[in-house]
């Protein structure tokens, strides 16, 4: 976590390289097909073309939305702006994005990871994420969801209801709400960075809310590297809590 900024630099370089050696651009909309054709990038092919050649492929685009069908199956997906829809069935090997959405619809839809820098990351209705979530400063919203390793954003907000997390939720910055869901290890708040003006004034931020809601469980440690308000309902459990004294709370919301 603490090289997330650097890891990002490094595949947005590579993403912007790979695109401008001309690698393939293929766009699907809607379920794919429509009047019996199948659009990839400006140009359209036959059904059977895309039959063929969208199923099991890698799938770049600059700017334009990428809608994965029911039941299709993809490889790696990779957006500079634009947003990446996996509908309910639909499946991808990993996803990643620079500014764009990722929207993972449905029971059995999956992606082995999920990358973004600004975009939003949301998956709903029993969706999986084998691998893990990561953003810089996009959101992450889940509900009904597993989530085979980790949940980490540098900024963003995360918020979590009736999901299942295998490893650690992680931020710096970022607000975490957890309702009906299960960390498997850690919950960590990393050390935030000094922001100052001119170099001589400091610059005071809120400190990130944590919200251990209703039904939560996390079954290794919420570790606080930062000072946090750390508010933990009455039916949550933790395992350990360091770095944090929490608020216990009844009811809905704190």
């Amino acid at each position: 976590m603490n090289n997330m900024p650097q890891i990002f630099l490094q595949r947005v370089l590579l993403l912007s390289l790979v695109m401008s050696l001309g690698a393939c651009h293929i766009k699907v909309r809607g379920n794919g097909f429509r009047d019996g054709q199948v659009y990839i990038g400006s140009q359209i092919a036959s059904r059977e073309y895309g039959a063929k050649q969208l199923a099991g492929q890698d799938i770049e685009e600059h700017n334009n939305t990428v809608y994965v069908p029911a039941g299709m199956n993809v490889q790696d997906i990779n957006t500079v702006n634009g947003r990446v829809v996996l509908e309910r069935g639909a499946s991808a090997r990993s996803v990643s994005t620079v500014n764009g959405r990722v929207q993972i619809e449905g029971r059995g839809s999956f992606a082995g990871s999920v990358d973004t820098v600004n975009g939003r990351i949301s998956a709903t209705q029993g969706g999986e994420i084998g691998g893990s979530a990561t953003t810089v400063n996009g959101r992450i919203n889940m509900d009904s969801v597993a989530v085979g390793r980790n949940v980490e954003t540098l900024n963003g907000s995360i918020n979590l209801v009736d999901v299942t997390v295998g490893e650690n939720v992680e931020t710096r910055n970022g607000n975490v709400r957890l309702e009906n869901s299960v960390v498997e290890q850690d919950l960590i708040i990393h050390s935030r960075y000094r922001v100052s003006l001119l170099g001589l004034i400091d610059i005071k931020r809120d400190e990130p809310k944590i919200i251990v809601g209703p039904g939560s469980e996390i079954k290794g440690s919420l570790i606080a590297r930062t000072d946090v308000r750390l508010y933990v309902h009455e039916s949550a459990k933790i395992g350990n809590i360091v770095g944090a004294s929490p608020l216990i709370y009844s009811g809905g919301h704190p």
